[in-house]
């Protein structure tokens, strides 16, 4: 299905700012430059940047570790990379469950690494070059753009209420809030955040602002029960990752088992 801006043959007026950002988003990345010297010097450029920033930030924060005395049990840092490994591998899987349920299905290897070569972006500074890369990862498996594109909007909204279960309890069962009714929020803005992902809701929004920028309807919206599965899949990829910081944390300092949860709710806190 052609993503190129659908206008009537008589039309001659000038393209809306909205269509002429579509346009754009929509054949960004499509050319590249031909010779290999530059292409060389691009991702030379592109790794030098992650690189440096990755630097930049172990730096900063290990003078901070320093100064505060931290010291560290390795043995503990075993489990917690178990668990990040699995942590990834399993938010690469609701990736493709994602795809899957909007009709664009990518093979499982594939989808790893669509999901996960995007992530080393992220220690460049903003977010525009991440949702990038996805994008185009995902555009050479098959993928269309504006499916990708609404695949991250499920997949952040998702993620964040699947974070905010978890966050939940904390908020609910910490002794400093006991006297604050507003503590119980959360359990009302749950429901809606998942229901505004709802077929009838999300299709309506998604198709006026698809044609507000020149481009066509997502060619299948995502199912409620898809929906709602992909909630509680992140509900147990966001549980993984607490049990994760926990052991990252017991590399550090010492903690007792029964403050899993509560590190497992602070790491979702710090997420929102």
């Amino acid at each position: 299905m052609s993503e190129e801006p659908t206008t009537s043959s008589g039309e001659e007026s000038k393209p809306s700012l909205l269509h002429r950002l579509g346009h754009l988003a929509a054949t960004v990345g499509k050319t590249g430059p031909k010779k290999k010297s530059t292409k060389i010097i691009l991702q030379g450029s592109v790794a030098f940047l992650i690189f440096a920033f990755l630097v930049f930030t172990v730096v900063s924060q290990w003078s901070e570790l320093k100064d505060k005395g931290v010291e560290f049990d390795f043995i503990w840092l075993i489990p917690a990379v178990l668990m990040m490994l699995l942590y990834y591998i399993a938010g690469a899987g609701v990736w493709g469950l994602i795809l899957r349920f909007l009709g664009s299905p990518v093979p499982a290897m594939e989808t790893q690494k669509i999901w996960a070569q995007p992530l080393l972006v992220r220690y460049i500074p903003g977010t525009v070059l991440f949702i990038l890369a996805r994008i185009l990862m995902a555009e050479k498996a098959g993928v269309q753009r504006r499916v990708s594109t609404a695949g991250i909007v499920y997949e952040q909204a998702v993620s964040i209420a699947g974070a905010l279960t978890i966050a939940t309890w904390f908020l609910i069962d910490h002794p400093d809030l006991q006297d604050q009714p507003a503590r119980w929020l959360p359990l009302l803005v749950l429901p809606v955040m998942v229901c505004l992902l709802h077929p009838r809701i999300f299709g309506p929004v998604s198709k006026r602002l698809l044609h507000a920028l020149g481009r066509e309807s997502l060619p299948q919206l995502m199912p409620f029960r898809g929906v709602v599965t992909i909630y509680l899949a992140y509900v147990v990829v966001w549980a993984i990752m607490g049990v994760g910081v926990f052991f990252a944390a017991r590399a550090v300092h010492h903690l007792n088992l029964d403050d899993l949860a509560i590190v497992a709710a602070s790491q979702m806190i710090g997420f929102l």
